[in-house]
């Protein structure tokens, strides 16, 4: 991930480590206040992921300028953050991690927050959860605005492997485009 974009987060205070080295991102409601926040642990090989506070205020990261006609949704802030750097571009996107899956409720919320919202991005994982979840996003939001599907690539579960998959590649972060195409959430279960 490009050391800018975690820089803009830690002084946006969207982004801090705790006392036990884990990243915390906020999660912080209209008015700025922290409502909670996602945690992710940092050391490598042991996994260590919770969430603190109500569902109702997931991570979010506002683009720059005033359009915002997107919404990109994805499970946590880590796959934001790898989306963003394998799509420089989708940071033109308002980028909303839920930190879990059934939490509807938020993006219903950040609609009526954000009404110039016209297009919804389901960037989920490439499971069954993820695909579930996408099906019932596009149930709930389907007839109100264009939804679309966003898989990672077949050989990788989420965002975050894809990009690892890239920088073991390339040998570094390389912001190079995604290779797939948007996947219409109809034809996610067909693909798993």
């Amino acid at each position: 991930m490009p050391h800018q974009w975690v820089q803009e987060l830690i002084m946006q205070k969207l982004l801090y480590q705790d006392t036990k080295g884990n990243a915390v991102f906020v999660c912080r409601d209209e008015n700025g206040e922290a409502k909670g926040a996602i945690i992710r642990g940092t050391l490598t090989g042991q996994s260590f992921k919770q969430r603190v506070g109500s569902g109702l205020y997931p991570f979010v990261v506002l683009p720059p300028g005033e359009e915002k006609h997107t919404l990109t949704v994805t499970e946590a802030p880590i796959e934001s953050l790898s989306l963003m750097t394998l799509h420089p571009e989708s940071k033109r996107t308002i980028h909303v991690a839920l930190g879990e899956l059934h939490f509807e409720e938020a993006v219903e919320r950040l609609l009526t927050m954000y009404p110039e919202v016209r297009r919804l991005v389901l960037a989920f994982n490439r499971d069954l959860p993820g695909i579930q979840a996408a099906n019932r996003f596009l149930k709930r939001f389907g007839s109100k605005m264009e939804v679309v599907g966003y898989l990672p690539q077949a050989h990788v579960n989420d965002w975050n492997e894809q990009l690892l998959a890239l920088q073991k590649e390339s040998g570094a972060f390389a912001e190079k485009k995604f290779e797939g195409k948007a996947r219409k959430l109809e034809r996610f279960e067909s693909q798993r």
